[in-house]
């Protein structure tokens, strides 16, 4: 049918025909591999990662349909990872998602921070956060056990403590961590995690009377020292890590809120498994725009269940490699 279609056009018109037709094809196939395979091989996680560019055409190509029959097989091949990038993506173009100021009559409002400090002293870098924004709450990643006293002398209006135990295989680099204004009244390591994964835990706090579940994450870098071959091998210990964390996390039964590094952007697995386990994408809910975090990707996430976000955000980078990310949130009354 094609080339019925495009007989006796003009070359140039022919070859931009058939290289849309091409793209829409490949993205296509790129959609379908990632629904069955997720982050499985290294070039699929890297493209997983890039889909918000890799897919974005797909978006444009649908209405040169109406400029004739000739663009009907490029436009029909382009549908499904046009659909994939705005069911993926769409959201975070959508502004006012969340009344920042909506009611919150009875609510217990709380200003958390998810941050990846980079394996360093980052006291100072710390305390100049938090003097800007006043959190109630931070989940730290990458904290070097040298450094644990002064990173909780740097936050003394976050007295309450939590400093994840390193697993013994895990590569570098150092603790996630609790930093609470509230008192931390329970915690607990998720258990069956795989050898090399980072801890994992849960972090109870009393808010005013209600008990809040925190997870600060810091998944499988991308590579770790063996160059390109960590990239497939740490995507699948990626997946692993996230399957059982949101395994553990449907069983919470207090409000939760999942912060941390997960060396993943929207469309990688641990996304779609996070969701999955019935939690909210924070910056979905209450962000504007893409909220990148590191090099123009957005790879620090908050996730949120049984709690209302009012706001989410990013802030200033300082001497880390990722910026911080902030939300703001009520508990239920």
């Amino acid at each position: 049918m094609t080339a019925g279609i495009l007989s006796g056009r003009p070359l140039l018109a022919t070859t931009a025909m058939l290289a849309v037709v091409l793209y829409g094809a490949l993205a296509t196939l790129h959609v379908i591999i990632r629904q069955v395979a997720g982050d499985q091989w290294s070039w699929l996680y890297v493209a997983n990662m890039l889909g918000v560019i890799w897919w974005a055409p797909a978006v444009l190509v649908l209405p040169l349909a109406f400029l004739g029959r000739a663009w009907w097989p490029a436009a029909l091949l382009s549908v499904l990872p046009a659909v994939v990038w705005v069911s993926t993506f769409g959201p975070y173009l959508v502004p006012g998602r969340a009344d920042p100021s909506g009611d919150s009559a009875g609510a217990t409002q709380v200003r958390a921070i998810a941050w990846n400090v980079r394996p360093r002293n980052p006291s100072a870098d710390l305390a100049a956060l938090i003097a800007e924004a006043d959190p109630d709450i931070m989940l730290l990643a990458e904290v070097p056990s040298e450094y644990l006293d002064d990173v909780a002398a740097a936050a003394p209006g976050l007295p309450h403590h939590y400093f994840a135990p390193i697993a013994e295989q895990a590569p570098c680099c150092g603790h996630t961590a609790v930093l609470s204004r509230y008192p931390i009244v329970a915690s607990r390591v998720i258990e069956g995690m795989p050898a090399e994964a980072r801890t994992a835990s849960v972090v109870t706090v009393d808010v005013d009377g209600t008990r809040l579940d925190l997870v600060p994450l810091h998944l499988a870098s991308p590579l770790s020292g063996r160059g390109l071959p960590d990239l497939g091998h740490n995507s699948r210990l990626r997946m692993a890590e996230t399957e059982i964390i949101a395994d553990a996390l449907r069983t919470t039964g207090n409000p939760l809120l999942v912060g941390g590094d997960l060396n993943s952007a929207p469309a990688n697995t641990p996304r779609k498994l996070l969701l999955g386990a019935g939690l909210q994408d924070l910056q979905a809910e209450a962000g504007s725009g893409f909220g990148t975090t590191r090099r123009k990707i957005r790879v620090d996430w908050v996730y949120g269940r049984d709690l209302t976000a009012q706001r989410a955000w990013t802030g200033n980078a300082r001497n880390s490699d990722h910026r911080p990310v902030l939300v703001d949130f009520t508990l239920p009354g």
